[in-house]
Parts: structure tokens; sequence; C-alpha cells
């Protein structure tokens, strides 16, 4: 089994998963391409429920349907972004596809994705998502950016500064790639995904895309997400600290309203979790949307998504 060529990492990301991530992994087994040339990597973040137990039980029926298998399991919490890493760091295969323990592949995300990227040529590609919140059936596509793709790094990057228009769950990308620029950023623990993208896009990293829908994406309390929750305010520090640490000194036409969006941004949502108790509500939303009135640049976001 050692001297089988093994293709494809599949990085399965899980932290308090218990109730989500044997659909993930269904979802893993049901790829139409040769599950042997799979390795299936789950990194588990000190999870406090069973999610250690449902897997381990999981992987008794089905671990020798995959090429190999490695179980990770964190004593200590670090992080999405230090969970990602040792994810990544234990693969060995040309290509790493990464999943959170609460998403869904579609069954041909890593035959699709490889192909696009044979024929185009590339180490990174990105697809639309669906969004879910209980049922993959009731899944609606996402705003999807296609113009952004078609730039090239320099332009993406010049575009990342201003905001993120690319979706984590779609990441395919070589392992070689990866490692040549340090993974994820650990600095900012609970965002690995906009400060990798925009370290590629600075150093000429062309981030491409096709227009095939390959991730379902959970949306029902997901970490920068949610149905019910405000927001993730260990997400929301994350995400500010890496504008302030990284995106600022790189601003140049209107920095001071970009740095302003900003900080309106991370106190409209931070207040809100304290005064709402962190439940979305009718008076949550307008309480929110009040102060978001206040930047042009919010402004500005909300017209141009629907040129």
């Amino acid at each position: 089994m050692e001297n089988l060529k093994i293709d494809f990492a599949v990085v399965v990301i899980a932290f308090n998963s218990e109730e989500t991530i044997i659909s993930t992994l269904e979802s893993i087994k049901k790829q139409t391409v040769d599950k042997k040339k799979i390795h299936l990597i789950i990194a588990d973040d000190a999870s406090k429920d069973g999610t250690i137990l449902v897997v381990e039980k999981w992987l008794e029926e089905y671990k020798d349907v995959f090429g190999r298998v490695t179980f990770i399991k964190s004593e200590i919490n670090c992080g999405v972004s230090g969970n990602f890493n040792k994810g990544v760091r234990a693969s060995r295969e040309e290509w790493i596809k990464t999943i959170a323990a609460d998403d869904i592949l579609h069954e041909d995300c890593l035959r699709v994705n490889k192909n696009f990227l044979d024929v185009s040529g590339g180490e990174i590609c990105f697809s639309p998502v669906m969004v879910f919140h209980e049922r993959v059936g009731d899944s609606k596509e996402v705003f999807f950016k296609s113009s952004f793709f078609e730039k090239n790094a320099y332009e993406q990057n010049k575009i990342l500064i201003k905001k993120n228009f690319v979706y984590a769950p779609s990441l395919f990308v070589s392992r070689r790639l990866l490692l040549s620029f340090g993974i994820a950023d650990e600095r900012f623990p609970m965002i690995e995904d906009y400060p990798l993208w925009f370290k590629l896009t600075k150093n000429g990293v062309h981030l491409k895309a096709h227009k095939t829908p390959l991730v379902y994406y959970r949306v029902n309390e997901s970490l920068s997400l949610g149905k019910n929750r405000i927001a993730n305010t260990k997400f929301l520090d994350s995400f500010f600290y890496f504008r302030r640490k990284v995106v600022w000194p790189e601003l140049k036409e209107f920095s001071f309203l970009y740095k302003y969006n900003d900080v309106l941004t991370h106190f409209a949502l931070k207040t809100a979790v304290i005064l709402f108790k962190n439940k979305k509500s009718i008076f949550s939303n307008l309480y929110i949307y009040m102060l978001y009135l206040t930047s042009p640049v919010k402004i500005c976001h909300f017209f141009n998504k629907y040129k």
C-alpha cells in the first residue's frame, strides 16, 4: 500500500463537529475518483464533544476504502489556522482539498478540479459554493464574482486590499504551492483563508476558478456565518487584526474610508453581539444596517455587487 501513488489529500478541519462530520466523510467516500488515490486526513482541534468517538467508529468501518488515512487528535485548541496547517503538513500528495467538518463535497469535486487545472495550468483553483442550512437539497448558489478570477495576480491583490471575494470551502490547491508560502498565518488563529489569498496574490500567484459548483457550505452556525447567531467574536477579532496588521499598510487611495469601514464593521458586530446576546433578530439587523449606512465603502460594495 505504501508504494501506491496517491494523488489527493482531503483534509477535514474539525472542531466540535459530532453532528455533521459523518456527512462530510460520506461525501468524501462518494468521490468519483479511485478512492485508493485519496489520503483522508482528519484534523481535530481538541473537540469537547463526541467528534473523536464518532470519527473513530466511522473509520473502523470505512478506513480501508481509502489509500491512506491519518487522524490527528490535538490536545490543545490552536484555532482554525493552526489546525489547517497540521492537516496540510500531514499530507504527502500532489493535490490538497480542504473541507470543514460541517460542509459537503459534490461527488465530482476532486475529478473536476484536477481536470480543470490539468487543462488550464496552474496550482490553485476555486469554484462557486452552494449554501445550505440543514438539507443539501435546499441549497442555493452563493454570489460568485467570476470577474475577479479573470484578472491577473497583481490586480487580484489590489482588489483583496478592499474586500475578500474568494470562498475558502472551494479551495483546491497543490501541496507544493501551499508549503512554498508558509501555509496559513497563525497570527490570525480564526481566519486561515483571507490572509493566505492575500499572501499568494502578493507573490504573483494567480487565483483561478471555474463555474461548476462543487462544495455545499453549511451556514448553520459556521465559523464566520450563522443562521441564528450574529457573529463569532473570535473570528471578528482575527479578521480585524489581519486588516490592521497586513492590509492597512497597503492602502493608498481612500485609505481613511477603508480604515473607517473596518473599525465600523468590527464595532457594529461586536456591540450587536453584546446588546442582542448574539441572537439575530429584526432589531439586531436594523441596528447593524443603520451603522453600516454611515460607511461609503459599505454602500459602494452593495451597489457594485449587483453590477
